[in-house]
Order: structure tokens, then sequence, then C-alpha cells
């Protein structure tokens, strides 16, 4: 749990009870019962005085708060999770009781009689000094006394401001009873308290058997300790008639504090302690009491003074601070000279009147940051305050700080000295960028990675304290495609979608951090897209189409057949070879810088194939990568054949033999001769002829016979005669325009 704020202060009138006081708050940002926060009191300088709500951390007054006894309470709060493991946080709330005019003046001791002579000067000589106490604070005038008589006398007045009763006309013998009224001067209502005096004027006379003192008053002050039957005064009277006199305490002032505290001896009048009384003692330093004298023959006649003795601890007194411990919060950079904390004035500070009281810092983890600045009024300090002496950077203290620093301040009378420390939390003002260790980060990533694969996890620091977990991330460049996520809060980079290193082989993502304050960081982040083999080597055609030409002339051609592997480095390098089609080595394929190149290294012969036409050559080949695993893709090469007129005709038969009767008739068909041309049709359009020698003597127009020279056909063209020749031997020729056969 955090509180939120560094310390609590509230004041709260006396004598209240039952009221709100103040409510702390504590948040834990975790979960269920580990962010569920009770709260309790765990010390306080009033055990019976405050109640905190567990639950809502509202503090209330149980009882009520007496200024008089106790200025200054604090109480420390806890605040604590209900994990198993419980986590918990304290804080201290200062509770300052303001004054409330709860206390009436008191007036201190006077004579039940008060005898004056009838020579008293009016309006010059003081006949009684009326003195009074109050215990409230001077806040107001709550403790500043008026006095009064009630009604007021033809005779005799009172000086409001100094209490001093004086004759206003020359006295006669006479008996008054004067009413004094003693009243503060809150603003917020009167209290008042009052006393009978009676004056019993006098007339000189030596024969007066009456007791007189020497003064009607006596005033008393030590600045040390009485101890037990030290002489505090001795007071003298005598009676004029010269009788003996015997002294008493004739009353003691209301109070547990005066009572058998002093006594007197009855001859001498002495007044003695019979306890030690301390200066230093906080509950009463002021006695007041009535001494009386007794005409010891006629004990009847007596007068009375009064006795005032103030216990001052001007020379015991040690500066006290209202606190062990102060709390305070600046922003960081907050300027020079601005307040930390307002009041540093010790307790009672007016009871140090004269003295050369000082304030120092005489501790300081803050490297001299901070200064007292003391204002003097009426020889004491009026105001005493602590300073910024410097900017402060919340960022460059040390850690272990946690953004506090302590000081120990002393203040000193040269006497003694009381000391408080003084806590100042720094709170922290988003005045710093968010910082990457580096401006570029590079990152490797295998391509084909799956969705949601973590890439990288991007962090970035802010030194302000209130960023702490609390930066955002974005994408602002190079994420176009939504290849990547970023998720805001964590910084962790995915993948959304799949990488293709053939798509895409890197990737430059320009990153932001932004604090609570837009205050911004940047850094670049380079994934490089590692390849994996997952490219066939392609070539360009699934079938390429080589024409050549048979024979001879087709030795030397040669075809590209360009393959692509996209992937890289050993993934894309291939060999190329053939796979089927080339049994008897027509063919060769060889790599160069300008790819696979397909040579036919022997000639190509048409007529192997058998078909009438162009002649067709499958030849298949591949190409194989050298990654794991290896990725083969084929093609096939088409070898167009073309023909040429390279072979001879040639007859069905050897030679023909054929009988015929001389009688047979013109036009008869004698013999059909075939011949056939193993070349394409365009190569074989034979013609036949007779040759013109024969070999028998006879030309060929000689003969009785014709031939059809598309058919081949031979008939009979005249008529035969036996006479003219028994036996013909005819050479018949078979021509395709190059090359010519012939048959007999």
């Amino acid at each position: 749990p955090k509180f939120d704020r560094f310390s609590y202060s509230v004041n709260v009138d006396e004598n209240v009870t039952g009221i709100p006081l103040i409510q702390v708050l504590a948040l834990d940002p975790d979960p269920g019962k580990a962010g569920k926060v009770i709260y309790r009191i765990v010390k306080s300088s009033h055990s019976n005085a405050f109640r905190i709500d567990k639950n809502t951390g509202r503090i209330t007054l149980e009882s009520a708060l007496d200024y008089e006894t106790n200025k200054y309470h604090e109480i420390v709060v806890e605040a604590r999770d209900e994990a198993k493991e419980s986590q918990f946080a304290t804080t201290v709330v200062q509770v300052h009781v303001n004054d409330i005019n709860d206390n009436s003046p008191e007036i201190l001791s006077m004579p039940r009689i008060l005898r004056v002579p009838q020579s008293v000067s009016p309006n010059s000589e003081v006949i009684y000094t009326v003195q009074s106490i109050d215990l409230d604070s001077d806040r107001n005038g709550n403790n500043q006394v008026v006095y009064a008589l009630e009604p007021q006398s033809h005779f005799f007045a009172i000086n409001a401001m100094t209490g001093q009763v004086f004759a206003t006309q020359k006295l006669i013998p006479m008996t008054e009873t004067l009413r004094v009224i003693a009243a503060d001067k809150a603003s917020g209502g009167h209290l008042f308290s009052s006393k009978d005096l009676r004056i019993e004027v006098y007339k000189d006379s030596i024969e007066e058997p009456t007791p007189v003192f020497t003064s009607v008053q006596y005033f008393v002050q030590s600045d040390t300790a009485l101890e037990p039957g030290a002489t505090v005064l001795t007071p003298r009277a005598t009676v004029p008639n010269g009788s003996p006199v015997w002294y008493n305490i004739s009353s003691v002032s209301a109070g547990q504090f005066n009572s058998k505290k002093f006594n007197i001896d009855h001859d001498s009048g002495r007044i003695f302690t019979t306890n030690r009384l301390d200066p230093s003692d906080l509950k009463q330093n002021v006695y007041h009491f009535i001494v009386s004298a007794h005409n010891r023959r006629e004990p009847l006649h007596y007068s009375e003074a009064g006795v005032v003795i103030r216990l001052l601890d001007i020379n015991i007194r040690c500066p006290k601070f209202p606190f062990s411990e102060y709390y305070a919060s600046i922003k960081e950079n907050s300027p020079p000279d601005m307040t930390v904390l307002p009041d540093l004035l010790i307790e009672d500070v007016d009871k140090f009147a004269g003295q050369r009281l000082s304030y120092q810092i005489t501790e300081d983890n803050s490297n001299d940051n901070f200064y007292i600045d003391v204002r003097h009024g009426d020889n004491i300090p009026m105001n005493v305050s602590l300073r910024v002496k410097k900017l402060i950077d919340r960022d460059s203290m040390a850690k272990f700080l946690q953004g506090i620093h302590t000081l120990a301040i002393t203040a000193s009378n040269q006497k003694c000295s009381a000391n408080t420390r003084v806590k100042i939390f720094v709170e922290d003002v988003n005045d710093n960028n968010p910082v990457f260790s580096q401006s570029d980060f590079i990152v490797e990533l295998k391509e084909n990675t799956p969705i949601g694969q973590v890439v990288t996890t991007l962090v970035a620091t802010d030194k302000d304290e209130v960023d702490v977990g609390k930066l955002t991330y974005h994408v602002i460049e190079g994420n176009e495609d939504e290849v990547f996520d970023l998720e805001e809060k964590t910084g962790v980079v995915s993948v959304k979608i799949i990488p293709d290193r053939e798509r895409s082989p890197a990737y430059v993502l320009r990153v932001v951090a932004v604090d609570g304050a837009n205050n911004t960081g940047w850094a670049n982040v380079h994934i490089i897209i590692l390849d994996e083999n997952d490219w066939t080597p392609t070539f360009l055609n699934e079938t390429f189409l080589l024409n050549v030409t048979e024979g001879p002339t087709s030795i030397g051609t040669r075809m590209r057949l360009p393959v692509v592997d996209y992937d890289d480095g050993i993934n894309r390098q291939m060999e190329v070879y053939i796979v089927d089609g080339n049994s008897n080595g027509e063919f060769r394929l060889d790599v160069d810088e300008g790819g696979p190149l397909l040579t036919i290294v022997s000639e190509l012969d048409r007529e192997k194939y058998n078909v009438k036409d162009s002649a067709l050559h499958l030849l298949f080949v591949a190409a194989k990568d050298k990654g794991t695993p290896q990725r083969i893709g084929k093609a096939m090469v088409a070898v167009v054949i073309e023909d040429i007129n390279d072979s001879p005709p040639k007859f069905e038969r050897d030679s023909y033999y054929q009988f015929i009767s001389e009688d047979a008739p013109i036009g008869i068909v004698v013999a059909e001769l075939k011949a056939t041309d193993a070349d394409s049709p365009a190569n074989t359009n034979l013609v036949y002829s007779f040759a013109r020698n024969t070999g028998s003597g006879m030309k060929s127009m000689d003969f009785p016979f014709a031939i059809d020279p598309q058919t081949g056909i031979v008939n009979i063209s005249r008529q035969l005669d036996i006479s003219e020749n028994q036996q013909y031997v005819i050479t018949v020729e078979a021509f395709d325009g190059l090359w010519k056969s012939i048959v007999r």
C-alpha cells in the first residue's frame, strides 16, 4: 500500500469530542485481498483520544484534548493489505491543538483586609497591585487580562492593564470592600473571576495595636531550584506600640501544588520550603499565599500581606521542539527560497527573550539543499522556517534515499539544545524523457515464424519515479503491412503476419516510448528475416521449345534455360542436370555466369524417329538447391527436329521381272514401280523416269513402254513386236530432287 500523502497534519480545537478529525488514504493496485487495505493506529501520544475506521481510514476524536496539557499529538497509522504475505506502509498524522478560551483568570492571593494609612497620596501612590494568571494562550487575547472594580468606588480606582490600586482622593478613616474583576480579552467571549478586597483606612498613631508589614505585597523570583528548607522570604512587620509579632501563613491558595510546600518560622517570619521546587516543573511555577502578622499581646489585631513566588527556568530552560520529527513534501526543481516548513519555532519561545537563541542544520544528507530562515522580533525569533537553497533534482538522488532527504535541526540557547529531525519527501516531477538502452536494436527472425511468436521485448527507462511501469510503446513507421504487433504496455514485439523473406528481407520499425507527460524516447528496431529453404528452384518456363535442323548443323545449337531460387545463401545455390531424354548423349547441360545452357553435342537425325514430318524429342531437366531439405524444380525441353533432304529414294525391290504377251494391247500396265524416301514429304516428291542410258544400246525413247513420272506405273506405249526385240532391260530412275536411285 502507498499513502496518497507523505504525512498528514490537522488542527483541532481543545475540549471537543466525537468529531471526524481527518481521513488517511492508502492505495494498493494488487488484485483481490492483496489490494484490500486495513488501517490501524500503531502508536499515539494520547492512547484513548483517537479511533480509526479500519476500512475507510477515517480518524475520529474520541476524547477531548487539552491545550494547556499538551499542545501537540502524533498518530502513527499503518495501512496493511490482506495478502497471505501482507505488505504494509506507515504514515504520521500530526495534530495541533488550538487553544480555546476555557480558563478564567486566576487572581493571586490578596489580603482579606488591606490596611491603608490615611496619609497615602492620591493618584500617585500604589496601594496594592492585583495580579492574576491565565493558563490560556495569547491567541485571540485569551490570556490578556484587564481589571476593573465593580461597582466603582468614590475613593479608589484600579489600572485596567497593570492591576494597580490607588486612591483617587484624600482618604479618611473608613472601611470599604472593593470587588475586583479580572477578565480576559478573548474575542470569542470573555471569562472572568472576582475577589473581594476589604480596605481599612486607619489613622497613623503610635498607639496602634495592629502590626504593619513593611510591604503589603512580596514578590520572589528564583531561577534556580529551591531545595527543602531553603529560605524564600523573611517578611517584616512591626506593631507601632512595640508589641511582639507572631507570624503565620494564614491562607494558602487552592490547589494541590501549594499544599505543604511552604512553612514559616512563627517568631522570625522566615518562610522556607518543605519540598524541592524545580523551575523545570512544567505543572506549576507560580505559588501564592497570604502571610499574616499577629500582635502577640492582642492576637485579634493582625494584618496580612500577599506573597507571590515565581520560579523562573531562564537559566535551565532548554529549547524544545513541538515534534520530534517533522514531515514535508516539495516538488523537485522547486525554486530557491521556497518555504518547505513554515514553522519550526520551539515551544514557549517568548520565555527565551533576551537569550541568544540559534537554529542550525546539524545533519544533512541533501548536499546542502536547504537553509533555516530566522526572523526576529522583540529580541526573540518570531518566525523560523525551512527553505530551499538550490534546485533539487530528485532523479540524481541516491536510490536508497527513496526520494527522502533527512535533516537534523538544532535549537540552542548556548546552555543546552534541542534536536528534531525533518524528513522531506521530494515529489517526482515528470521532467525526463524515456530512454532506450540503445538507439538501434538488431533482431534476427526466421521467416515463416508463426503468428504470436515473440520477436523481442523493448524496454525503456525513465528516471522519473511517477513513470515506473507506466510507459507505453508505439510503432510510428516501418510496419505499414502490419507484419508485427507491439504490445502497448509491455513493449513486446510479436509476429502478426507470417514473415516471408522473399517478399521483404528486412524491416526497420521506428518505435517511440511515451511517459505520462508525453515525453518521448525513440529507437529503431532492425528485424532481419533469416532465410529458410522454402522456395523451390523454378525454371522460367515449364516447357522450353528448341527448334533445330537435323544433320551436322544441329551440333552446337544452344538454349538458355533460366531458373531462379529466391532463397538466400546456400539455399539458393543450385546444380542443374538432365533427368531424362539423353540416353545417346546428344545433349550437354552446362552452367555459366548466364545460367544453365543446353548444348547439342552430336547431330540429330529426324529419320530415326519414324515420323512423317518434324520429329519431337523430349528432354527433361532439373535444378536442385543445396538447402535442407533440398528442393528440386523440373522443366521439359521440347526439341523439334526439322528435316533436311539427306536420304536417297529406295525402290521396294532390287529389280523387277515382267513377262508380257506380244499381242498385249497398248496401255496395259506392265509394272508398277514403288520407291520410298525416309525424308519428310516435303523432301520426298519423287519423279520416276527411264534412264537415258539403259545399258542395252537403246535409247529410252525407243522403248515401246512409257512410265508415269508421279506414280511409277509402266505401260505399253505401242504395239509390241517380238521380232523387234524379245527382251528389254530398262533402267528406271526415282529422283527426289537431290538424290536419285535406279532399279532394272
